[in-house]
């Protein structure tokens, strides 16, 4: 198996992922044009690419695991066109405002999501995955029934009525579904 970089200090996410949080926190806080959301959107996108060749510089292959806006984030790195090797999304945004970005995705792509998230509509989840298609990506679309968002997050509480809520057979059976797809795409 590859040899894995891994991050374990929040601060260092939070260093690794802002160009992309900053900008698209900045499109959310202020009323903006679409077109200016976009040159955001896109400018974080480049600018996360850009890192991502950095880690690949120093060798390896390059795998991103995100969850919830972060797992957004690791899908907005895929359409970015970033030299990955794959992405996880746990109970992350799964729409795009612009389908055909997935034209750009290179690597493969892990979607974990709860069946029952009243965040993502059925809609969107559609979109996805025809997204996923008409690119031919290499994804997984993985739904764990029972699960509403936050499935992973143990401090989400018990109650799915709420719309949160921690799962714990999909937060297993969620991990070892990122295990196998990062066995296989990081020999």
């Amino acid at each position: 198996m590859a040899d894995v970089l891994t991050i374990e200090d929040p601060e260092a996410i939070a260093a690794a992922t802002h160009p992309v949080r900053a900008a698209l926190l900045a499109a959310m806080r202020e009323p903006t044009t679409a077109a200016a959301a976009a040159r955001a959107t896109g400018q974080s996108r480049q600018n996360a690419a850009y890192h991502v060749r950095e880690l690949a510089k120093a060798g390896g292959k390059v795998g991103v695991v995100g969850y919830c806006f972060g797992g957004t984030t690791a899908i907005e790195l895929a359409y970015s066109g970033a030299d990955l090797d794959g992405v996880v999304s746990f109970h992350g945004g799964l729409d795009s405002p612009h389908p055909e970005d997935g034209q750009s995705i290179r690597c493969k792509v892990l979607a974990l999501h709860g069946a029952d998230d009243p965040h993502v509509s059925a809609k969107d989840l559609a979109a996805f995955e025809d997204e996923m298609r008409q690119a031919k990506v290499d994804w997984q679309l993985i739904q764990y029934g029972g699960a509403v968002h936050s499935f992973t997050d143990w401090n989400a509480g018990s109650d799915p009525q709420r719309g949160s809520a921690y799962h714990e057979r999909a937060d297993q059976r969620s991990w070892e579904a990122m295990k196998t797809f990062f066995n296989e795409i990081l020999k």
